[in-house]
């Protein structure tokens, strides 16, 4: 690749977890456009007001997101499609952390887990999968993985680079250590 494209820089995302989660919620089944284009307008109606100096500070204040009407939310991302949805996706997102953290909407301690630990906390997460989950990880937490969609897996297999063998029963393909 570097012989066509010269050499580029890996660019390191300067945005917080909770960015990057909710970034996901936007990308999935979205173009490019749409889903930064609904990011960009919830920046700018929700702008986050408190700056640390911290390369990790939220570029939203999302807890006015999270205690918002829905229809605020929903209106704000309506460029992207599946308004609603989102929105509520987003929403229960924000709501869980902040249950879960004493009223904090933080996610930053996942940078210093562990794979493992990372790997189960997004999967716990309504609405992120496998893919997401791995892209989380190697985008935002810069841990290795290597998301791949379904349609690339199946190519895999039919081409004979990734052996089909019966997984032990109650073992889904994430928990396999090699």
């Amino acid at each position: 690749m570097r012989s066509v494209q010269g050499y580029r820089p890996f660019m390191r995302w300067k945005g917080s977890v909770v960015d990057s989660v909710v970034g996901v919620f936007l990308t999935q089944s979205a173009s490019d456009s749409s889903s930064s284009s609904a990011f960009m307008y919830l920046a700018a109606k929700y702008p986050n007001q408190i700056t640390t100096g911290d390369h990790t500070e939220h570029a939203i204040d999302w807890n006015a997101v999270r205690t918002a009407q829905h229809s605020e939310i929903s209106n704000a991302i309506e460029e992207r499609g599946m308004k609603n949805k989102i929105a509520q996706r987003i929403q229960e997102f924000l709501h869980r952390i902040h249950d879960d953290k004493t009223g904090l909407i933080d996610l930053e301690w996942l940078r210093s887990a562990t794979a493992e630990e990372a790997r189960h906390y997004f999967m716990e997460v309504y609405g992120l999968g496998l893919k997401s989950t791995e892209c989380l990880r190697l985008l935002t937490l810069r841990q290795r993985a290597f998301p791949v969609d379904r349609h690339v897996c199946r190519i895999a297999v039919r081409l004979g680079w990734v052996p089909i063998k019966k997984l032990p029963d109650g073992v889904l393909l994430h928990q396999l250590k090699e």
